[in-house]
């Protein structure tokens, strides 16, 4: 009788503990530094102050605000409208001073960029457009270190979103998870919305677990997760509390204790 008063976990415990011993990943294997420095990434004019009058300038805008909370500002991104945008080979950064010039020739080195791109529409959901660029430059440096997460290759998609929640874009990425279908079936571009990799209940479980490593209290998170979602972000809460070991090895290693 008791197992039926019991609350639901939000996700399953295998996965909760993926999350964690990813977290942990992250934390060894990126700059710590960042995690200490970093800051939960709200939708608001704090966060995104600018102000645009074309689609390539909002992109572009929002772009900047990322790399600079993500600490990557100093990497070779260059973001490009769609229709200047070509695929290519990702280049292999050397991330030190020898990829600026050759001290031997004493010539410069040619430039190595990371040429990005945008979906236009997300203009409209300017949320899930910082979320989406938040993903990408996780994305970048997972490739760039060659770090293999959690369960192997299979799980590097599902490991670049943690990265990004480690960098702080965790509410960002939880708002814009799933969104709803609203309104009449002319105004619904699913071009406007994210495609994510976490599920959001699998993304807000990460958010809980970065809000606990950074001691960031509900009164703060709640003015922007959405409603529908702040019940369950309690119960990922409690069900965190389960794993109380860990997620103190967590704050020690980002404390460097």
């Amino acid at each position: 009788m008791l197992s039926l008063l019991k609350p639901k976990p939000v996700i399953d415990d295998a996965s909760v503990a993926w999350l964690l011993d990813c977290f942990q990943w992250a934390i060894e294997h990126f700059d710590r530094k960042a995690l200490q420095q970093c800051k939960l990434v709200l939708p608001s004019n704090e966060f995104f102050p600018d102000r645009v009058n074309s689609v390539h300038g909002m992109a572009q805008a929002i772009f900047s605000r990322v790399i600079g909370y993500a600490g990557l500002s100093h990497w070779p991104f260059t973001l490009v409208s769609p229709e200047n945008f070509i695929a290519a080979p990702v280049p292999q950064l050397s991330l030190d001073s020898s990829q600026r010039n050759n001290s031997e020739t004493g010539t410069e080195s040619a430039p190595m960029r990371l040429i990005v791109s945008y979906q236009p529409q997300q203009t409209k959901q300017p949320q899930a457009m910082a979320a989406a660029f938040g993903h990408l430059v996780a994305q970048h440096l997972v490739y760039q270190s060659g770090q293999t997460p959690p369960g192997g290759s299979d799980y590097v998609a599902q490991a670049t979103e943690v990265v990004a929640i480690f960098m702080g874009f965790g509410l960002l990425l939880t708002n814009s998870a799933y969104q709803f279908r609203t309104g009449c079936g002319s105004c619904y571009d699913p071009a406007a919305n994210r495609s994510a990799v976490l599920s959001e209940r699998e993304s807000l479980v990460g958010l809980a677990i970065f809000c606990h490593v950074k001691g960031i209290d509900n009164r703060h998170l709640f003015q922007h997760l959405k409603s529908h979602l702040k019940g369950t972000y309690k119960r990922a809460q409690k069900q965190l509390q389960t794993h109380s070991n860990q997620l103190t090895q967590l704050q020690q290693l980002v404390s460097g204790d």
